[in-house]
């Protein structure tokens, strides 16, 4: 039997609306899940929802004041232009692990954005897509 050296990812649950993505803009941010502690993705893609680009990734509690936090700042709201939608996704994760999550996305998803994140040793995720 071979064996992978890759360990098993930790599984998250990353939070959609029913057939899609929450749009950054406009989710609700007094949702009970958004006051949870975890990590969170912000993504932009076109009207298709394909070619995906990750603005930013981050960790908190709650997410709900990390969300409104970015909504106010231009380096995130600028990448919504030319029919590109911006999206968020989240997932709760255990306050010991967030660092270690948050710096496995940022090293794998290479946001355009932000370039400080935690120097926990990265813990290997599922991705939100």
């Amino acid at each position: 039997m071979v064996r992978s050296s890759r360990p098993t990812p930790l599984y998250l649950s990353w939070k959609k609306r029913g057939g899609g993505w929450y749009k950054f803009l406009k989710v609700r941010l007094s949702m009970g899940s958004l006051g949870k502690g975890g990590v969170y993705v912000i993504w932009v893609e076109d009207a298709a929802s394909a070619n995906k680009k990750t603005v930013y990734v981050g960790q908190g509690k709650p997410i709900a004041d990390c969300v409104k936090r970015h909504r106010g700042e231009e380096t995130i709201t600028r990448h919504q232009t030319d029919g590109r939608v911006l999206r968020v996704t989240w997932a709760k994760v255990a306050k010991n692990q967030r660092g270690s999550v948050e710096h496995y996305l940022a090293d794998t998803l290479k946001p355009v954005e932000g370039d400080r994140w935690s120097d926990d040793d990265p813990l290997h995720v599922n991705l939100p897509w």
